[in-house]
């Protein structure tokens, strides 16, 4: 489980000066730690869709299967899916079949998640 707060990598994140909303949150720690559990288990409790933005595709792919195979509603948006496959996925977020959304940082930037993240209680 999670044992230290890595001061050193918030120190990093403030210095980037990164201007992040309210109630938005950063968290770190070392591999294995259990820092999923923090976002997991609220996006099972609460409405809407939880993003997790990651650029860890073989992870991403890992905790989505994972996921699934515990009943939990999850997919990914990533540059290994089709165009098809990427409105597909969003078409069914966008009509709440998912609690959980692993989306790449280049996944963010394309005009058809803006679109669609305008629209949704994320």
């Amino acid at each position: 489980m999670l044992s230290e707060l890595y001061i050193e990598n918030l120190a990093v994140i403030q210095k980037a000066e990164i201007p992040f909303a309210e109630n938005f949150n950063v968290f770190t720690g070392e591999t294995g730690a259990g820092k999923s559990i923090c976002f997991q288990l609220p996006a099972c409790l609460f409405g809407g869709v939880t993003l997790v933005i990651s650029p860890l595709l073989s992870l991403i792919k890992n905790q989505v299967e994972t996921l699934k195979k515990k009943g939990i509603s999850a997919e990914r948006l990533n540059s290994t899916l089709s165009t098809g496959q990427r409105k597909q996925i969003l078409y069914n977020a966008a009509a709440g079949k998912y609690k959980m959304l692993y989306v790449t940082p280049e996944a963010i930037q394309s005009e058809y998640f803006i679109s669609f993240a305008q629209k949704m209680f994320i």
